[in-house]
């Protein structure tokens, strides 16, 4: 009692509310490394960044216009979180001055 706790809350795949005391490996002040887990032509790609139940989608309206130059399941991803005007958790791509800060 009375010892604190840091993690992340979110809400799951099944639309519940999580905390993880897991490290995180995006978020929204910090990009990290994503696997691939999926690709919906429909929607964009889905990212693992470590939170149990939930995957982060990278949405088609910032990926190539062209599909085959999208990222394929198991592509490495470096990207960070965004939220949305309705709370929804979308990954953002780093850009080239993100990778110099390596």
């Amino acid at each position: 009692v009375g010892d604190t706790v840091k993690g992340f809350a979110y809400t799951d795949m099944k639309q519940k509310l999580r905390l993880t005391t897991l490290e995180v490996t995006a978020t929204q002040d910090q990009f990290g490394w994503g696997r691939v887990t999926e690709v919906r032509k429909d929607l964009g790609v889905f990212v693992d960044t470590g939170l149990p139940d939930k995957e982060i989608v990278v949405s088609l309206d910032i990926l190539p216009v062209l599909k085959e130059l999208w990222p394929k399941k198991g592509d490495q991803l470096y990207i960070r979180l965004e939220v949305d005007k309705k709370d929804r958790i979308w990954g953002l791509l780093a850009y080239q001055e993100d990778f110099q800060r390596l």
